[in-house]
């Protein structure tokens, strides 16, 4: 018989003009900025392909940037996550580790969950 572990539920929820993150036992706040809610989006849907310009919009990036080439929608959505997962970075190192181990960008992006890990983020 094959136990179960438990998954562990974790935090990523826009409060504002910050974002609380809860992840490990270890609660933080960052500033909010457009690489956050397209780390929230893909966060709170596991395993979905996201094309980038629909990550754009469901984010709320604005339309200008959705309305733009798909090249440039692709190169501005992998450079925001980026700055974003260095800023976590400073907060908490284990984390960005995590995220960039786990966060793949290009036209789809999307969040590899860790089975070993059973995290469940909420909003």
């Amino acid at each position: 018989m094959i136990a179960h572990r438990p998954r562990r539920s974790a935090v990523c929820r826009q409060e504002g003009e910050y974002w609380t993150i809860i992840y490990e036992g270890t609660l933080f706040r960052v500033r909010d900025a457009k690489g956050l809610r397209y780390l929230a989006h893909l966060l709170c849907h596991p395993g979905e392909r996201v094309q980038c310009d629909a990550l754009v919009s469901a984010a709320g990036g604005g339309s200008s940037a959705a309305a733009t080439s798909r090249e440039r929608t692709r190169v501005a959505v992998t450079k925001r996550i980026k700055a974003a997962l260095a800023k976590i970075a400073t907060l908490h190192p284990a984390l960005a580790q995590h995220l960039t181990m786990r966060i793949r960008t290009g036209y789809v992006c999307v969040y590899v969950g860790d089975a070993d890990r059973h995290v469940s983020w909420q909003s």
